[in-house]
């Protein structure tokens, strides 16, 4: 450990320390490292989060504590191809599908989820309106995707033209 000496007293003042008055010692461990360039110019850590390892430009800002734009204009910079739209698209898909889940990394079928569609099926061949399917679900408290209890009937209009 390394040895730095304060030029003010133990209360934080900031006298000027004279034979007679005590200095206080900070201690400083040698065990703390310090990255010696931001984590964003170094090609090698950019290539390994971005390439090997497929994380996104805002996954990596995330970890780094630094912006995406920042971590974009370095990739560019270190000659790292940008991913097209379609491929960050095929990582990131966003919401699964009603009737769907991910399981593992697999898009599995959710059984529930496909007996409420099962259900809106039936409802709309017996001549219920959207509007009023999604009122049903709603009033049965039957969790949406985003597990609201509140059905649109713009969202059940989707997921039943989905089936056909």
């Amino acid at each position: 450990m390394e040895k730095y000496e304060k030029p003010w007293g133990k209360n934080g003042s900031h006298h000027a320390a004279n034979k007679n008055s005590r200095s206080s010692i900070l201690y400083i461990s040698d065990f703390t490292e310090f990255q010696a360039i931001p984590w964003y110019q170094d090609r090698a850590f950019l290539h390994q989060k971005y390439i090997a390892e497929r994380m996104s430009s805002r996954q990596i800002a995330k970890l780094i504590g630094s912006s995406r734009s920042t971590v974009i204009t370095h990739l560019k910079t270190h000659g790292i191809r940008l991913r097209r739209q379609e491929e960050s698209h095929a990582m990131n898909p966003g919401q699964v599908r009603y009737g769907s889940k991910l399981l593992h990394g697999q898009l599995v079928e959710n059984k529930g989820e496909t007996q409420i569609i099962q259900k809106m099926v039936s409802l709309r061949k017996q001549g219920f309106s959207y509007w009023k399917i999604a009122a049903v679900l709603s009033s049965m408290a039957i969790p949406t995707k985003s597990k609201t209890a509140k059905w649109q009937a713009a969202t059940v209009m989707k997921i039943l033209k989905a089936q056909n």
